[in-house]
């Protein structure tokens, strides 16, 4: 072991370009400085293997292993073998952690003297997220056959670190299966582990949001999960243990999710019949490796237990599929009385005769019957024409008026998602000591305000302008406040606006605020769009990194609106430079964006851009080195 290195991160990676550079941020800028990064190209076909290895020139302490794509299971054993670290960690490259994430869990694992660590996770659905409960005990092996169910965490390998010793002495390797590879390395682990613990006060962050061919439910994924189940059965009944409860609690925990991912294969399109019955002979293999079967089915008396002693898999799929159709029938039962109560009885009866009527249309071969039918058909039709309108304009104002608030719940769940996501960014911050903002209407939403505290925390911008004052203003003072270098400048009309900030916020020498009069001129097709008045004479001295366009107000423009930094580009932007422009959700500063967007395509300048959604859309416009910026 090099004493040197305290934890061997090991990062598989297959074509996840998009995500890479944050998940390899939060590594590389993690607290705990003595780590190597080791990063398994796993045959990727995009940009993740030129990503990696533009951050292999940045950190010495990367190892790159470029190989075929055979799966994460493999892909980790390939990081195993060369690791040299006192414990193991495991990123997924989709995934992040906090910056004092390996820092904590090696802290605390190496004052007990732990075989594994684990602590808290948040998984991050669309619109939501989960924060997963940690078992909060100390286990402690008192014999060597101990331990093998009580560290109820499910079966991630994410959230852990590995004494790398007990892992080599024990020959633990993942599962060589394109998923579920996890499952048999956590079991062992915790199997030959003398000590786990638990450790409070850093967080793994798993994206579930993300689709890929290993999260979505399909055969391929069906089948592995058995074989992983499988492998697991065979380990534990060649080791000894001293609790036979443990043995059948692990058995019972595995057959509990067969029988979930069976009744979920059946609903499942993508999954055929001969597929369900492969699974059901690799629960039936699962279930004959058992080595308790007497008084099985009255220990535990789930239904599906009846079927695996009797080795009946069309009982077991039609007690699912029976149940499912049972549904789809009460599901017809409910839709015909919602109809019943909108259009009445009597229209009831005609809309189900006239159903009735087609349905059986084809069975009819005289003519006259058919002319009859379809004469009866247009009766009842015009009859009721007139009100089937009517209940039609009210359903589509319903359907409207459901549509927008769906729209607007979307957009407050994802509002939700960025200020959890920004509070938890923030709360570590050595400068930002005042951590309490107040978006808003007229203020930068969240996502505004998250991606600019990632712009000054990483980039370190030098010269700043700021088009508003207001709740970003707060966030770059602080910021200036504690770098001399920075200059930071804010234009702003109000001047009662201005005299209260500066009253209740402190202001830093370096942070200048000017206050320029509004005007309205002519641009392109507008007649008249509002802008700072001396805007260009006053700020066209400096070169910018970073410019923040919130201002002026500019929701009652016609076609544009904040169109005051277009005289400053390209001359006064610098090199390495950073535009972030508000409320994109409008037109009239989409509209803006296309100008500022072109004129910086003409003087031959790359660029990367992007939009975030949150309550209002957020756009960022970066030079080639800051792209990472696109795919926060």
């Amino acid at each position: 072991m090099n004493s040197e290195i305290k934890v061997s991160i090991i990062v598989p990676v297959y074509n996840k370009e998009k995500f890479l550079d944050c998940c390899l941020q939060s590594i590389i800028k993690q607290t705990l400085k003595e780590i190597e990064i080791i990063i398994i190209n796993d045959g990727s076909n995009d940009n993740s293997k030129k990503i990696i290895e533009k951050y292999e020139g940045i950190d010495n302490r990367i190892y790159i292993i470029n190989k075929t794509n055979e799966g994460g299971g493999i892909a980790r054993n390939e990081g195993i073998k060369i690791a040299r670290g006192e414990y193991l960690g495991f990123v997924d490259a989709d995934d992040w952690i906090d910056l004092n994430y390996y820092e904590i869990l090696y802290n605390h694992a190496v004052q007990r003297d732990a075989d594994l660590a684990r602590t808290l996770q948040k998984r991050y659905y669309p619109g939501s997220i989960e924060e997963l409960p940690l078992n909060k005990k100390i286990i402690e092996k008192y014999s060597k056959n101990e331990l093998l169910n009580k560290n109820d965490h499910a079966y991630s390998v994410l959230t852990a670190i590995y004494k790398r010793k007990m892992i080599i002495d024990n020959n633990i390797l993942f599962d060589t299966l394109q998923s579920s590879h996890d499952k048999l390395f956590t079991v062992k682990a915790m199997y030959y582990s003398n000590l786990i613990i638990p450790v409070i006060g850093t967080y793994y962050h798993h994206r579930d949001d993300v689709i890929d061919q290993l999260t979505i439910f399909n055969s391929r994924r069906l089948i592995n999960d058995n074989l992983a189940n499988m492998n697991i059965i065979k380990f534990v009944n060649s080791v000894e243990y001293n609790d036979i409860n443990e043995y059948k609690q692990l058995f019972k925990k595995i057959l509990y999710v067969c029988d979930y991912n069976f009744k979920k294969a059946i609903k499942e399109k993508n999954v055929d019949i001969d597929t369900i019955k492969q699974y059901f002979s690799g629960m039936l293999n699962i279930y004959k490796n058992y080595n308790y079967k007497d008084n099985l089915f009255y220990n535990y008396k789930a239904p599906y237990i009846k079927f695996l002693i009797n080795e009946n898999f069309m009982q077991y799929y039609n007690f699912y599929n029976k149940k499912r159709i049972r549904f789809n029938a009460l599901f017809d039962k409910i839709r015909r009385k919602i109809i019943k109560i909108i259009f009445g009885s009597e229209l009831y009866d005609n809309f189900y005769n006239i159903k009735h009527i087609y349905e059986n249309i084809k069975y009819i071969k005289d003519i006259k019957d058919i002319k009859d039918i379809v004469n009866k058909s247009n009766t009842y039709l015009i009859k009721y024409n007139e009100r089937f309108n009517i209940f039609i304009k009210e359903r589509d104002n319903y359907y409207n008026k459901i549509n927008n608030l769906l729209i607007e719940n979307k957009k407050i769940n994802s509002e939700i998602l960025w200020a959890n996501i920004f509070n938890n960014t923030i709360q570590d911050s050595y400068w930002l000591n005042n951590k309490t903002f107040s978006p808003g209407r007229w203020a930068a939403g969240y996502a505004f305000l998250y991606i600019l505290y990632r712009i000054i925390k990483e980039v370190q911008p030098m010269k700043i302008l700021e088009l508003g004052l207001g709740e970003t203003t707060r966030m770059i003072s602080q910021y200036a406040m504690n770098n001399e270098n920075v200059e930071h400048y804010v234009v702003e009309n109000n001047t009662d606006w201005i005299e209260f900030f500066i009253k209740n916020f402190n202001i830093p020498h370096n942070t200048k605020i000017i206050q320029l009069p509004l005007k309205y001129q002519a641009f392109e097709e507008s007649e008249s769009v509002r802008v700072y008045e001396g805007f260009y004479e006053n700020l066209s001295n400096n070169k910018y990194d970073l410019i923040s366009i919130d201002g002026p107000v500019g929701g009652d423009m016609k076609e544009y609106s904040r169109i005051d930094s277009l005289s400053l580009i390209p001359e006064n932007l610098s090199n390495d430079f950073i535009i972030l422009i508000d409320d994109y959700n409008r037109n009239q500063e989409k509209n803006m964006v296309k100008k500022l967007l072109e004129k910086i395509e003409e003087a031959g300048i790359p660029f990367y851009n992007t939009v975030y959604k949150g309550s209002k859309e957020t756009c960022i416009i970066c030079c080639q080195k800051y792209k990472f910026l696109t795919s926060l």
